[in-house]
């Protein structure tokens, strides 16, 4: 496991690098270079942590494609916990708040990427107080 892990660092590192450079700047995220690094860390290291969790469940499930599967149910379950679909205050019974919420590091990936983009972010205002929304160069209040 420990081989496959580290012969398995560069293709990572590929595979963050190069998606990710095409996912950041063709929305036109922040154009700062410490704020690219910052995302393309949090990609590698969420693959990282995917091919780990896989690399248990192919050493506890013997079948190939019951791993593929149970892979899959954990992730599933690990992305609806994860802040996306829900807030936390809105998640019912213990089991889906409190040990699956914390555990699902979607959660933590999603927090670093919007800090990453949107900490310390002015909108600019109107006059009156009313703030101005931009979508594609277009100004929603004309």
């Amino acid at each position: 496991m420990l081989g496959n892990t580290i012969s398995a660092q560069p293709y990572l590192l590929l595979s963050s690098l190069i998606p990710g450079a095409l996912t950041y700047y063709l929305p036109g995220l922040l154009n700062d270079y410490k704020h690219f690094l910052y995302f393309i860390f949090v990609l590698y290291v969420c693959m990282m942590l995917v091919e780990s969790l896989m690399m248990i469940i192919a050493s506890l499930v013997p079948n190939f494609l019951m791993g593929r599967i149970t892979g899959s149910r954990i992730q599933g379950f690990m992305i609806l916990e994860g802040k996306f679909f829900r807030l936390p205050r809105d998640l019912p019974g213990p089991f889906w708040r409190y040990p699956l919420f914390y555990v699902a590091f979607h959660r933590y990936s999603y927090q670093g990427l919007f800090k990453n983009e949107f900490e310390g972010l002015e909108f600019p205002h109107l006059e009156g107080g009313a703030s101005a929304f931009i979508i594609w160069g277009r100004d929603l209040e004309e």
